[in-house]
């Protein structure tokens, strides 16, 4: 007996519940709000607001990030050695940061807020120090100083990055399938992107109280793209590969690749992971033998993102 009054009691309360739930669901004599009267972040739950004409993004972001590469430093007559940086002891990474801030102007009120985006522009920076002291394994030539044997040196490194990209999407992609607020389930970006970017590097090297001071700045155009996916809103995942020549300046070449993850948890504000891999091959014009360093910085990042 139990079993058929259990089943006349579930369809009491089925009853109940689609009676008051009927009135929630059935259509409104109101029109529906066109979709640029919808949110720049439009997830169930969130409280709607107008989209903005123009809007900012801003990642605050720490790079736990080791150097890595070669560096030679000059000496006017003669050979430098030429040494691998990681028995410095600059493989150990450290948290640096790597903040970004992005300015977006709208190209339709129609889409996600991905399609809906469209001039963008972005700076980025990133501003690195560190020194280490290291016992000579055998005889070096660091430059103008010879480091004999079994001595110690103290080797130092100053390393800024200062990007800036004008970006404009060649080819965007909306899904036909919505939620419930009528925001693309998926949509693309892919985006072209031109700058110019500055770096400035320098390396010092004491040996017995005697230090000698090398480096490279340069200035030079940047290309790249970036293609960007957006899932209902909420989470993001984008990868940025750019590439950069020094004109001004010493000689640079350089490329730069971003993957990066967004898990945005209000309309506002996000969680960001990712990583960066910043490639670099800096020259020096001096005389003789010039200064040289090539390598990577590589690492994880994470951080924070808002935008408004």
């Amino acid at each position: 007996m139990r079993a058929p009054a259990l089943a006349a009691s579930l369809r009491v309360v089925s009853c109940c519940f689609f009676a008051l739930a009927t009135p929630a669901f059935a259509a409104s004599d109101d029109p529906a709000p066109s979709l640029a009267d919808r949110a720049m972040f439009t997830i169930p739950g969130f409280t709607s607001s107008p989209t903005p004409a123009l809007h900012v993004r801003a990642e605050l972001l720490a790079w736990y990030m080791a150097p890595g590469g070669e560096l030679r430093l000059p000496r006017a007559a003669g050979p430098s050695t030429t040494l691998d940086i990681d028995p410095f002891g600059f493989d150990t990474p450290q948290l640096t940061p790597n903040p970004e801030v992005s300015i977006f102007s709208p190209a339709t009120p129609d889409g996600s807020w991905l399609a809906r985006q469209g001039f963008r522009l972005t700076g980025r920076a990133f501003v690195f120090g560190d020194d280490h002291t290291f016992s000579a394994p055998s005889t070096l030539q660091l430059g103008e100083r010879s480091l004999p044997a079994g001595d110690s040196a103290t080797i130092s490194l100053d390393y800024a990055s200062f990007e800036l990209e004008a970006a404009v999407p060649i080819h965007t992609y909306a899904s036909d399938t919505t939620n419930l607020q009528g925001t693309p389930d998926v949509s693309s970006s892919l985006e072209a992107i031109v700058g110019v970017q500055a770096i400035d590097c320098t390396w010092r090297a004491t040996i017995n109280g005697l230090t000698q001071e090398a480096g490279d700045t340069s200035l030079g155009p940047l290309v790249g793209g970036k293609l960007a996916f957006a899932f209902t809103d909420r989470f993001l995942v984008d990868v940025t590969i750019t590439a950069s020549t020094g004109i001004l300046g010493d000689e640079m070449l350089a490329a730069d690749v971003i993957v990066g993850g967004t898990y945005w948890f209000s309309p506002h504000f996000g969680a960001q992971i990712g990583y960066r891999s910043a490639f670099f091959s800096l020259s020096g014009d001096e005389p003789g033998t010039a200064f040289d360093y090539s390598g990577s910085h590589q690492g994880l990042m994470l951080g924070l993102s808002a935008r408004f």
